[in-house]
């Protein structure tokens, strides 16, 4: 008897524990979204008025001037692409849709299709990629993420981006590749952090978060992700997917 007593009370205090968790989450997912749009509003105001101004007193200024007003201009439109980012993130690791099939090769096929012409950067698939049971929004959102980076860091004149599939048992690992500049292995862990560059965002404007949604996503669906690479010989970034039956 005693023991039932104590079974039933370390039930309760587990779905309390739950309950509150889950009260928590909520206020942080609200607090995310209200602050956000609430920080937008002024922003936007705050742009219109630096293009205004800009556009109208160009005359008026000194070279500094005019420096000081594109510097003022790029900071804007930096808080922009953050709260954007602090949106993002705030949903990635929660369920939005339906999860369905989803044809990878089709949907990576489609991201490249839509990609910018760029002759020094060539992105490809290499082999059958395959099928995976997902919210097809969260899927894009890796692929997306991980291209745009190898593009946008890439420093050759010859850029190669390269997606793959292999069975792992219950999980296929994926694989995106590229031959740039490469990622300190001290670093592998840190650019999974929310908000964080390896390099200025004076130098590349980024907010921050791609990796951190990237791996948020990969783990809310039970996979992990890593980084093969070294400093100078390209980088692999690899994330396993569990299979379904589909």
């Amino acid at each position: 008897m005693n023991e039932d007593n104590s079974s039933g009370k370390k039930n309760n205090e587990a779905e309390k524990l739950r309950k509150e968790l889950e009260a928590v989450k909520k206020e942080l997912r609200d607090f995310a979204y209200i602050v956000s749009h609430d920080l937008k509003a002024p922003l936007r105001a705050i742009n219109q008025l630096a293009n205004w101004i800009h556009d109208d007193y160009a005359d008026s200024f000194d070279e500094d001037g005019k420096e000081q007003m594109q510097f003022l201009m790029k900071r804007v439109k930096r808080l922009d692409i953050l709260i954007d980012g602090i949106l993002l993130y705030s949903r990635a690791g929660r369920e939005m849709e339906a999860k369905k099939n989803v044809d990878v090769a089709e949907m990576v096929n489609k991201i490249i299709k839509k990609l910018p012409p760029d002759k020094n950067v060539e992105v490809s698939v290499s082999g059958p990629l395959p099928t995976v049971f997902a919210e097809p929004v969260k899927i894009t959102q890796i692929f997306e993420n991980l291209i745009d980076n190898a593009i946008t860091f890439m420093d050759k004149p010859s850029g190669k981006v390269k997606i793959t599939c292999q069975d792992k048992g219950d999980f296929w690992e994926f694989s995106v590749s590229d031959n740039g500049p490469g990622i300190d292995p001290k670093y592998h862990e840190k650019i999974f952090n929310i908000f964080q560059t390896l390099q200025s965002r004076d130098e590349h404007e980024s907010s921050g978060v791609g990796l951190s949604v990237v791996k948020k996503i990969i783990e809310f669906y039970g996979g992990q992700v890593r980084i093969e690479s070294k400093a100078g010989s390209g980088t692999s970034v690899l994330f396993t997917f569990p299979k379904k039956e589909t």
